[in-house]
């Protein structure tokens, strides 16, 4: 039988190494073992566990917790990202989720997958882009001058935005409240994203990131608009950018420390961290404040007052802006816009369906972008039911 004396202790004492007492535990473990030369491991144990308890340690569950599928998995939600949605669930902090119509493969939890956790934040489920988000800024244009400027209103689309891998602007030329948010002071981390973060002010990302102007078509009342009525919109799709990138990949691998101390076999990318703990809360407002940053605009309406061949048509050009969760871009066959796209390809126009309520349980919702898939609805619903269960968010989330 092999002793004890040529066992590794510390391999017996992987549950107490997270405690500050660990070096006075794994002393008087190798004492005992050595004054008990025939002791077996399991005898070891029994005696580190009568002296400093039994440490329980937080693991994946056999069973996934409950959530909601608003789409048949193969038909409309892709199955690797339902058996993503599974493995979320099975983390001992979740509790409920749902998997929205559009789900599908993420980093480790589905995009457009919604969940509820205990008392925790997880950096990896909130994203890399975090609060990637559709806006659409709606202008006090008739559709009429649109079409009939549509090519000067291109050009300054083209001129005003920044694409791409690494797109910025000179430095100081986009100003925003957000840069006098006190929060980029809270850390020294925070702080040195600053300066970068106020160059890539405004611009927007490669890949499905885009700026179209269009026009919008109200399939409903929506405040001083009735159903059937156009107005012209500015909508974008963005996200917090290179700040927001490495806000997400800092906090990531604190939370993957964090949880090596509490937790045992949870993948790559399903850590947490505690939100009544220092550094969830730390977490938590630079999360936010990325937010904020992204929801600045994309364009300055007033970007288009004073060009050449546009003042005389378009006077005012007053924004009223919507915030909007996000969505899908389709390519319908009619009509035409102002585009410029984050992979820089053309397209013919782009419509949106409608709006969906999202809200906190009890209140009014705000709107949500989504858009048809197929020339078909993508999602709709209504009522605090169908919000308990959508974990109060609509396709990809409300921003």
């Amino acid at each position: 039988m092999k002793t004890q004396k040529t066992q590794k202790t510390h391999k017996l004492l992987d549950n107490y190494r997270h405690l500050t007492n660990f070096p006075e535990i794994a002393q008087a473990a190798a004492r005992w073992a050595k004054a008990n030369p025939q002791a077996t491991p399991a005898e070891l144990l029994a005696r580190v566990e009568a002296s400093y308890g039994v440490e329980q340690w937080l693991t994946v569950t056999d069973k996934p917790a409950p959530f909601a599928m608003f789409g048949e998995p193969g038909a409309h939600i892709p199955y690797n990202a339902v058996e993503q949605m599974e493995m979320v669930m099975r983390l001992p902090v979740a509790r409920r989720g749902a998997l929205m119509p559009d789900a599908h493969l993420g980093y480790a939890m589905p995009i457009g997958g919604v969940v509820s956790m205990a008392g925790v934040i997880s950096p990896s489920f909130v994203g890399y882009d975090i609060s990637c988000m559709m806006q659409l800024s709606l202008f006090d244009l008739t559709p009429a001058q649109f079409m009939a400027e549509r090519r000067q209103l291109a050009a300054v689309l083209r001129d005003e935005t920044s694409f791409g891998l690494g797109a910025d602007f000179k430095s100081g030329q986009r100003r925003h409240a957000v840069m006098d948010d006190l929060r980029w002071k809270d850390t020294k981390f925070l702080g040195g994203l600053k300066a970068k973060a106020g160059q890539q002010l405004g611009s927007s990302g490669g890949g499905n990131h885009f700026a179209d102007l269009m026009l919008v078509d109200f399939v409903r009342d929506h405040e001083g608009y009735r159903a059937g009525a156009q107005a012209v919109g500015l909508l974008t799709h963005s996200g917090s950018r290179g700040a927001g990138y490495k806000t997400a990949t800092h906090y990531v691998g604190m939370a993957a420390a964090y949880t090596r101390q509490i937790a045992r076999k949870i993948p790559n990318g399903y850590e947490w961290l505690a939100l009544d703990a220092e550094l969830g809360q730390e977490y938590l407002s630079a999360m936010q404040l990325m937010g904020a940053y992204a929801r600045q605009p994309r364009l300055d309406p007033r970007s288009f007052r004073g060009r050449r061949g546009i003042g005389t048509t378009l006077p005012g050009v007053e924004p009223s802006q919507l915030r909007l969760g996000g969505g899908r871009r389709r390519h319908p066959s009619q009509g035409g816009h102002a585009s410029r796209t984050g992979n820089g390809r053309p397209h013919s126009r782009v419509e949106w369906h409608g709006f969906v309520s999202c809200a906190r349980a009890g209140q009014r919702g705000e709107p949500a972008l989504i858009f048809a898939r197929r020339r078909a609805v993508v999602f709709a619903h209504g009522g605090q039911a169908p919000l308990r269960r959508t974990g109060i968010s609509a396709a990809h989330g409300c921003a």
